[in-house]
């Protein structure tokens, strides 16, 4: 959805709002069938589908190589929610 604040410009909704995560903070990720912890290394700005803020995580898995993602915010929960 896209509005328009004057003739000469419009505003993606999306863009404009705060960030839900920064770098360094720690988030769950729906890994398959359990929430795996992750920390945010990367932020990326609004340059997913339709404006979508996206950020690069990293997921601390044990036992193995750590694996680094990009996926919109939308797609973490805040790890203190858990």
């Amino acid at each position: 959805m896209v509005t328009t604040t004057d003739r000469s410009r419009t505003v993606n909704p999306m863009a404009t709002r705060e960030h839900a995560f920064h770098v360094g903070d720690r988030a769950l990720y729906r890994f398959g069938p359990t929430d795996v912890p992750a920390e945010v290394i990367e932020e990326r700005g609004p340059v997913g589908y339709h404006g979508a803020r996206l950020v690069r995580v990293r997921l601390l898995l044990t036992d193995a190589d750590p694996v680094e993602l990009t996926l919109p915010e939308s797609d973490l929960r805040a790890a203190s929610a858990a």
